[in-house]
């Protein structure tokens, strides 16, 4: 079939993650949690947008830290007004991204892989007990890696579409994802040179001149050039 098994690579996403991840849901806030969900709880949603240039901890632990992390704080926004201190929302939330991301990695090794479902129902559910994930999912404060993990897998997806049909639209896409990615962590800053193992690996876009093949690093690397300066990493 030539149409994505997203039902399936969802149900079996979830399931898994439920099975290997489910005992979390009777865990409480741990260490920053406690800051950062009372800090969040009620912040009022006019000030959100000024964290696109100042620091989400606000000195709330310690020395001022630039860390721009809205789509972070926003998460946590969300979380206390429909959970307010009861830990248990919050815990729901680290599942569902966890299994969201998983499901993207089925998704991507669907394509990668010439639309095999096996392929893609062992990648999503090997992402999904991969020890190294334990901590972003146990730890609520933690959910920002999973959260930029799912902006950098949508970010994939689109810039394997755009390799097949270039389009303003899907740079535009690629764009938003790079700057959901950055601005949830720090670790954003990987995405561009997951384009190019990806274009160097299997995709081989053509030649390096051509406009559509450059234009994606381009946009990316504006994105990347506004939160360095944001926060103040260049001066």
């Amino acid at each position: 079939s030539r149409n994505p098994p997203l039902l399936l690579l969802t149900a079996t996403a979830v399931a898994t993650v439920a099975a290997a991840f489910g005992w979390t849901l009777d865990g409480h806030f741990v260490g920053d949690d406690f800051g950062y969900a009372g800090r969040y709880m009620h912040y009022p949603l006019a000030e959100w947008p000024r964290l696109f240039v100042r620091g989400w901890a606000d000195g709330l632990f310690g020395p001022h830290v630039r860390e721009l992390r809205p789509l972070h704080a926003l998460s946590f926004m969300v979380d206390g007004r429909l959970w307010e201190t009861n830990p248990l929302g919050y815990r729901v939330t680290n599942l569902a991204l966890h299994a969201v991301a998983a499901t993207l990695v089925g998704l991507l090794a669907w394509r990668v892989s010439a639309r095999d479902r096996a392929c893609a129902l062992a990648a999503t559910v090997l992402f999904a007990l991969h020890p190294v994930h334990a901590e972003p999912v146990t730890w609520i404060t933690a959910r920002g890696d999973l959260l930029a993990t799912a902006f950098t897998l949508i970010a994939l997806l689109v810039f394997m579409r755009h390799r097949t049909t270039p389009s303003r639209g899907s740079l535009l896409s690629l764009g938003l994802c790079q700057a959901a990615a950055l601005f949830t962590k720090e670790s954003g800053i990987a995405m561009i040179l997951f384009l190019a193992t990806a274009d160097l690996a299997w995709l081989r876009p053509g030649p390096w001149r051509a406009r559509h093949v450059w234009l994606p690093y381009v946009v990316c690397a504006l994105v990347l050039a506004y939160m360095l300066v944001a926060s103040g990493i260049i001066r």
